[in-house]
């Protein structure tokens, strides 16, 4: 039985330099059914030829779709997030800063044992974050 799609969207604006690390932590889940959505929030200098290159030299069998979103000009956190939600197509979704990483290969299987154990009017499920500094330390 295939699980339900999990759609994680990458969220940045301006600076880049976690932006990878954020991308390979969703790439190394275990998770066997991902949809991955970058979106940027209107960067004039997001390097979206080299994102795009780098998810497609990187993602396994289990990243089912990789959309690539830009905001025409920036309209700050919430109506970004909101405009991203917007183009998913999984049924379970996790927003996702550039600059975080999702602890460990099994974040995504965690959720959707969460989701499938909790009550049927359970939308949200909150998990705990971790404070490190630039080297993830």
């Amino acid at each position: 039985m295939t699980k339900p799609l999990f759609s994680v969207i990458v969220l940045c604006y301006r600076h880049f330099e976690y932006l990878y690390d954020a991308i390979d932590s969703v790439l190394n889940q275990s998770y066997p059914n991902i949809e991955l959505i970058v979106s940027d929030d209107g960067s004039d200098n997001f390097p979206e030829e080299a994102v795009n290159e780098y998810i497609a030299c990187n993602k396994s069998s289990n990243i089912k779709s990789v959309k690539i979103h830009r905001e025409e000009s920036n309209v700050g956190t919430v109506k970004h997030l909101n405009h991203a939600v917007k183009i998913i197509s999984g049924e379970y979704v996790i927003a996702l800063a550039g600059d975080d990483v999702l602890k460990d290969a099994s974040v995504l299987e965690q959720y959707r044992e969460g989701f499938e154990k909790a009550p049927l009017d359970c939308y949200i499920e909150m998990a705990q974050t971790g404070m490190y500094d630039d080297k993830l330390q």
